[in-house]
């Protein structure tokens, strides 16, 4: 399921590539590359996602605990995981943005293809 998953993500068929990776997340929960391949899905959909840059660098919070998850389940990613999360946190709203756009606390959905939600970090 992996492999596939792999195979779909280089091809650009983000949705297709999430439903295999947590195909191959159900039959083998450890597997933390998957939960890396779908970190990386949501980071290359930033700019694709959201009705602005605000929620559109927001995507990179999901991505930053979509990455660390891959840690908690599979030690051995630990570096590989911190590195992504540190990468994908930088990209997300700074703690400036969050106050003058007055999000923190708030609940961003995300209608595109991740149809997901991440909360907005307090200051």
């Amino acid at each position: 399921m992996y492999k596939i998953a792999s195979k779909l993500k280089k091809r650009g068929l983000k949705s297709q590539a999430r439903k295999y990776a947590n195909q191959a997340l159900s039959n083998k929960p450890s597997m933390g590359k998957a939960y890396i391949l779908i970190a990386g899905l949501y980071a290359d959909s930033a700019n694709d996602c959201g009705n602005n840059q605000f929620e559109k660098q927001s995507v990179y919070w999901l991505a930053a605990q979509t990455a660390r998850r891959a840690a908690s389940v599979d030690p051995s990613l630990k570096k590989t995981s911190q590195k992504l999360e540190a990468s994908y946190s930088g990209r997300a709203p700074s703690k400036t943005d969050i106050f003058t756009q007055g999000k923190a606390g708030e609940v961003i959905t995300f209608d595109c293809w991740i149809r997901s939600s991440v909360t907005v970090p307090n200051l």
